[in-house]
């Protein structure tokens, strides 16, 4: 691993940081909206049992990237990401609109399934936009002199969305309820594909990459050689994995933990949550810059130790005032963690397989932490949580043991970051 101390930066031009910003944006508004308020909805408008919330967060995280696999292989083999991308946002809007008439089923047992499968379709099309195509695209017009000041920008892009969905979500809900809230959402993602088909444009250096047929080029990359000749890369999935995993232990039930068991209100969650994500993004963005200088590993061992100790901190807060105090440091070190990490793999990706990559990608960031964290978040929740019934259902409300566990996890995340020092060196 090389420091780029001596490297000029390359200049990317204002079209494509638009085009960046956009996607990026819009993109992660959804997801954000997806990881939070789809649970809530659940919570609210179905059953307070954290069971189909850790069904539907992981039916989803494997739908998500079986999709990346798929189209990202395809889109190397044709040596295009725009078409994915342009279409799979506009589709992408007409499936959140679509989500909340689950309810419509009015059986419990038959709307848990719907949600699900409404869920899993709109997984589908976002994965097939923003985690293959965008994604893809966003490795094929970076390089190793610029890339960490994007993923500066794009990084922020998370917590700005979960501010601004919090705010508008929290008083869209309160005041109107989820239909309205979205078809709202529905229509800006919608309004995004729109826009970008004459803005966004692809590499001109990308070629068509035809490794044999199809499904052999897709499966090729779980080869036993493909780790052996990318170890470090490997290293730093598994990095991943354990981080998100992490997350993913308190992630599903955060605002539920917030409006459940420190009582702030989903128009207070809101607010409180785009205060810290605009002061705490702006900070990751500034860092962005400098982060191309600075060496990948000692960068993410330092971020990860203290963001660790933040999420343990986090837990033991019991109003919003000092959670607000907090959460500036716990979100701004897990931006600048993902973000280092983020670059140091994208630098490692084999130029011709960078989408396909993109795939493997999502096994370790999204897939198994989904899986594997939602699942240990509910039986957390269901061992250390406050019985409560809600419409006439059974559950648990969420308590802070959700961020110890998720802070110990976290501290694992660490060794392998430790051993590619071995390798490299």
């Amino acid at each position: 691993m090389k420091d780029n101390d001596a490297q000029k930066s390359t200049k990317i031009p204002a079209r494509t940081w638009f085009s960046i910003i956009l996607l990026g944006f819009i993109g992660q508004l959804a997801w954000v909206v997806e990881a939070n308020w789809f649970n809530t909805f659940v919570f609210d408008m179905v059953t307070p049992d954290p069971a189909p919330i850790a069904w539907m967060v992981a039916t989803s995280a494997v739908i998500s990237t079986a999709t990346t696999f798929l189209i990202g292989t395809w889109s190397d083999r044709i040596g295009k990401r725009k078409p994915f991308l342009v279409w799979g946002y506009i589709l992408w809007g007409l499936t959140i609109a679509l989500f909340p008439s689950a309810v419509f089923f009015q059986v419990t047992g038959v709307i848990v399934v719907m949600v699900i499968v409404f869920d899993g379709v709109m997984t589908a099309l976002g994965s097939t936009a923003n985690d293959a195509a965008y994604n893809a695209w966003l490795t094929d017009i970076t390089d190793e002199t610029n890339r960490a000041k994007v993923l500066g920008v794009t990084s922020f892009m998370p917590a700005l969305a979960t501010g601004i969905t919090g705010v508008i979500g929290g008083i869209v809900i309160d005041q109107f309820g989820y239909f309205v809230f979205f078809y709202l959402l529905g229509a800006i993602v919608l309004l995004a594909g729109t826009l970008s088909k004459p803005l966004v444009q692809d590499n001109t250096d990308l070629k068509p990459s035809v490794n044999g047929k199809y499904w052999k080029q897709v499966f090729s990359i779980f080869r036993w050689n493909t780790v052996k000749d990318n170890p470090v890369l490997f290293l730093l999935f598994i990095t991943i994995l354990i981080s998100g995993i992490s997350s993913q232990i308190n992630l599903p039930y955060l605002f539920i933990y917030l409006e459940n068991s420190i009582g702030a209100s989903k128009t207070t969650i809101g607010i409180v949550t785009l205060l810290l994500t605009l002061v705490s993004g702006v900070f990751a963005v500034v860092m962005g810059q400098f982060l191309d200088r600075w060496n990948r590993r000692k960068t993410a061992l330092i971020a990860g130790v203290i963001a660790s100790l933040g999420v343990f901190l986090f837990g033991l807060l019991d109003s919003v005032p000092k959670i607000m105090i907090l959460g500036y440091f716990y979100i701004a070190l897990g931006l600048i963690s993902g973000m280092v990490t983020g670059a140091w793999v994208m630098d490692l990706y084999p130029k011709t397989e960078r989408g396909g990559f993109q795939g493997m990608r999502m096994i370790f960031q999204v897939m198994l932490p989904m899986v594997i964290g939602p699942v240990i978040g509910a039986a957390v929740i269901a061992a250390f949580g406050v019985p409560t019934v809600q419409n006439g259902e059974a559950g648990y409300i969420p308590t802070a043991a959700i961020f110890t566990v998720s802070a110990m996890v976290s501290l694992l995340s660490l060794i392998p970051i430790l051993l590619t020092k071995r390798i490299e060196d």
